[in-house]
């Protein structure tokens, strides 16, 4: 398996940080905490197709008066966090352990920030992304890779080396 993109430690991220331009540097894989069967499979690609469907994608702006608000997207509205946060509490509810899910956030090809749920497997990480119905593995994305939550440890985040 290809390992997940994996970074430096940064005590706090602005947003002027994450808008940088990163290039991931990979290490050896790490031991997968998830095992992926053909029914897990499933289950998470009808959690992805479910969530991406049943909110749609609206700025924070318009929601919530502010520029960032992470939220589970609970009105059916939300942007590309609040699609990730939401896929996250389903998957967790559906028993995936909370340990191989981390937000992660990239830089599209038109330079726009843009977060992601990871879920760490495997058959590599795994980018479950409002922008595509795919699920495919991190290196297979179109995208710049900026930060990640540290897998377990979801209020720390670490730099994609650049």
């Amino acid at each position: 398996p290809v390992a997940a993109p994996v970074a430096a430690p940064v005590e706090a991220l602005a947003a002027a940080d994450l808008a940088r331009p990163a290039v991931a540097r990979v290490r050896a894989p790490e031991a997968s905490p998830l095992t992926l069967a053909r029914a897990d499979w499933r289950r998470v690609q009808r959690i992805n197709r479910e969530v991406n469907r049943a909110i749609r994608h609206r700025e924070d702006s318009a929601v919530y008066g502010r520029p960032d608000q992470w939220a589970l997207g609970e009105a059916g509205v939300g942007d590309c966090e609040d699609y990730a946060l939401a896929k996250r509490a389903a998957l967790i509810q559906a028993g995936v352990p909370a340990r191989a899910l981390s937000i992660a956030l990239v830089e599209t090809r038109r330079g726009e920030s843009h977060a992601v749920l990871l879920i760490d497997t495997d058959k590599g990480a795994l980018v479950l992304d409002n922008l595509s119905p795919w699920i495919r593995r991190w290196d297979q994305t179109p995208y710049t890779w900026i930060a990640r939550q540290v897998r377990g440890s979801p209020g720390v985040w670490r730099a994609v080396e650049a």
